[in-house]
């Protein structure tokens, strides 16, 4: 039982060392966890904007009579739209420069030298800048998924328009 005024001593698991290593792999999971939300939604905009293209193209191929300028253009829009989310999708796989914490082969140099105590307090250490390293590139990977998905949205709204144009009585 501790008495008022003493400290009570935490246990050997969760000593100093090691409550700063699992705090700095859990940063690391975090970020781990964002990055693989990134590219999922990345992904998704992507296809569906693929798939908006093949849907009204196949829609305005069996439609009656030529395409109008309007749908011409329209489509066209559609295209040039696909080609930016294209590009903000392969900007944003491109940047695959994460750190995961310390190289196995500084680790194995570390270890031979340090007790255990110091061994968790240096490869936590390491987690903690490689997440802070991380930052930047994960900040940049959102941009571009905010761009995509913003262009997803705009690519909506053009088929959305294409259909009321293509269906609208003349």
């Amino acid at each position: 039982m501790v008495e008022e005024g003493e400290a009570s001593e935490p246990s050997d698991y969760w000593s100093g060392a090691r409550f700063y290593y699992e705090l700095a792999r859990s940063e690391l999971d975090m970020q781990i966890g964002a990055i693989d939300a990134l590219d999922r939604k990345l992904a998704a905009t992507f296809s569906l904007n693929g798939a908006l293209i093949a849907l009204i193209a196949a829609a305005f191929t069996f439609r009656e009579g030529d395409l109008s300028v309007e749908l011409w253009a329209l489509l066209t829009a559609m295209v040039v739209v696909f080609a930016l989310n294209a590009v903000c999708t392969f900007f944003a796989y491109r940047l695959r420069r994460w750190k995961i914490g310390p190289d196995l082969k500084d680790f194995t140099e570390f270890a031979s030298d340090y007790d255990t105590e110091a061994l968790i307090q240096w490869a936590a250490a390491q987690i903690q800048e490689s997440c802070a390293e991380n930052e930047e590139t994960l900040r940049s990977k959102a941009n571009w998924v905010r761009f995509a998905t913003a262009l997803t949205m705009v690519d909506l709204s053009i088929a959305a328009v294409a259909a009321i144009v293509a269906t609208w009585p003349w």
